[in-house]
């Protein structure tokens, strides 16, 4: 692909990030080509290893040993359920969990209630982290994950609604060992900025 540049992301990053950035680096680049693949942290980790991609988002935990990384953002992982419904309150939890690169949040998940002593069961699995979003909207289960991102529907659990505490979790940037240059760099640049930008007015709205 010349001119072109390969960027990959889980998905619920993707769908949280991604499209405001890519419009820029398009305005910015109209000429050049970015290919956009969505796939678990895991499979894209191993992806980069191989030289397949140039750029890609990854959740922490994930990085590469010896391999330069640059932290876009961190912070707490939330509870969430529906907005019209009440699973959280539902005894044992029921959980809507992924399986992909959400494992990690699963793992918090889990360990944050065990610690707890909160009974729960597993009502729901998925592939990805978007997976798991129908069956909380439908108030059948809970899941975890960041703020950046709650479709309609959806609620983060308050404090005062007695579920654990979550741990805290990172989104990562990782470059190719050879990317194509210097798109690489121009779009590296953009994500960068809005990163930056996203956390300001996340930040601004608290």
């Amino acid at each position: 692909m010349s001119g072109g540049v390969r960027l990959a992301s889980p998905d619920d990053f993707a769908l949280a990030y991604l499209p405001p950035i890519l419009k820029r680096f398009a305005e910015t680049h109209p000429a050049v080509q970015v290919e956009v693949r969505c796939s678990p942290s895991g499979e894209l980790q191993r992806s980069l290893k191989a030289g397949e991609l140039d750029l890609t988002l990854l959740s922490d935990g994930h990085q590469l040993m010896d391999w330069p990384v640059v932290e876009l953002w961190r912070g707490p992982l939330v509870w969430v359920t529906s907005t019209r419904f009440s699973p959280h309150r539902q005894d044992p939890l029921p959980l809507a969990l992924a399986a992909g690169h959400g494992c990690d949040w699963a793992a918090a998940a889990i360990s944050a209630l065990e610690q707890m002593g909160r009974r729960y069961r597993i009502a729901y699995t998925s592939a990805s982290q978007i997976g798991t979003h129908a069956p909380v909207v439908a108030g059948l289960a809970v899941t975890v994950s960041t703020l950046s991102w709650l479709p309609e529907g959806l609620r983060p659990v308050r404090p005062d609604e007695g579920l654990p505490k979550l741990a805290e979790f990172g989104i990562l940037m990782l470059k190719a060992k050879l990317p194509r240059q210097p798109v690489t760099d121009a779009l590296e640049a953009h994500i960068r900025q809005g990163f930056r930008v996203g956390t300001a007015r996340a930040l601004a709205a608290e």
